[in-house]
């Protein structure tokens, strides 16, 4: 509640100081936060140096932005009648690009962290792949390289990149590339006579096609099947494949008789771990991940 009205109070505020009508200055708001706007201040000064419109910026919500907000705090507590006001904002980051893909999942190019200042912009991601656990390192360190340029380079040199990476990847083995995940429920999906029920979990499904090889080439002796709440790694199969399944998953180590390697499917894997987040996080500013030819392009050299 107490974000909400902040936000209501600064757009009011800044409409009425900038002379605009219905502007929404306030563009996200999080828990215990709202981020503002100034993209107004920087061009109604035609302001261009970083170092220049930090020291504007920082100005202006000190001397007037943040002093107002407090104010703003004082008149909803005295509204509830509260007992003591405790509530108290200040500036904490200024970030010359944010990219913002849902609630909770964004992207801030941070020049300036409560009183830090960095020549270098550096990125604070919230909410991504880069951060979660079920994302493979590799394609984690991947998308980290890609968020670096979507701030501060352009689509060619993301394209270049990506090709790169997708050579470098259709070339790694199941065990850095296979998406990390834990089990669990093998026994409520699993069904004796078609292994698995339906609308069963993928990492539950790929975790029994696992148990079911093991029983099938006769090495439970030698390799544990996996059990409920073990730590696995799911990776895409080609079809057609011995297995008779598009999914597979490993524990640690992987049995070299089952030849799994030889089915990988790098594209689809590839895919899944890494392209597609992308592709969704690119789709929100108008980039793509990979070049789309067009008419002209076909025929440019003609031309």
């Amino acid at each position: 509640m107490t974000t909400q009205f902040i936000s209501i109070k600064i757009n009011e505020h800044l409409n009425k100081l900038f002379k605009t009508e219905g502007k929404d200055y306030v563009i996200y708001c999080d828990t215990d936060s709202a981020y503002i706007s100034l993209d107004f201040i920087v061009e109604k000064l035609k302001l261009t140096d970083k170092n220049q419109i930090l020291k504007v910026l920082i100005k202006a919500m000190e001397k007037d932005i943040v002093p107002f907000i407090n104010s703003s705090c004082k008149i909803l507590a005295d509204r509830l009648n509260a007992f003591e006001l405790t509530t108290e904002v200040k500036l904490e980051k200024i970030c010359d690009k944010v990219i913002f893909k849902g609630k909770k999942r964004y992207i801030l190019n941070v020049l300036y962290d409560e009183g830090v200042y960095h020549h270098k912009p550096e990125l604070k991601v919230t909410g991504m792949e880069t951060v979660r656990s079920n994302t493979p390192t590799i394609a984690r360190k991947a998308l980290e390289d890609c968020f670096e340029i979507l701030m501060n380079d352009d689509n060619e040199k993301l394209f270049a990149y990506i090709a790169k990476f997708r050579e470098e990847f259709s070339k790694m083995p199941l065990e850095v590339i296979g998406r990390p995940s834990g089990v669990k429920g093998l026994d409520t999906y699993y069904d004796n006579r078609t292994l698995y029920k339906k609308a069963t979990p993928m990492h539950v499904r790929a975790s029994l096609v696992y148990n079911e090889m093991l029983d099938r080439y006769k090495l439970t002796d030698k390799f544990q099947p996996i059990i409920n709440f073990d730590k696995i790694k799911i990776c895409y199969l080609k079809m057609p494949n011995p297995f008779h399944e598009n999914i597979i998953a490993i524990k640690e180590e992987i049995p070299l008789v089952l030849d799994i390697s030889r089915y990988i499917d790098y594209h689809q894997q590839f895919e899944a771990v890494f392209l597609k987040p992308l592709r969704d996080l690119c789709s929100v500013i108008g980039w793509n991940v990979e070049r789309i030819d067009t008419l002209e392009d076909m025929f440019s050299e003609v031309i």
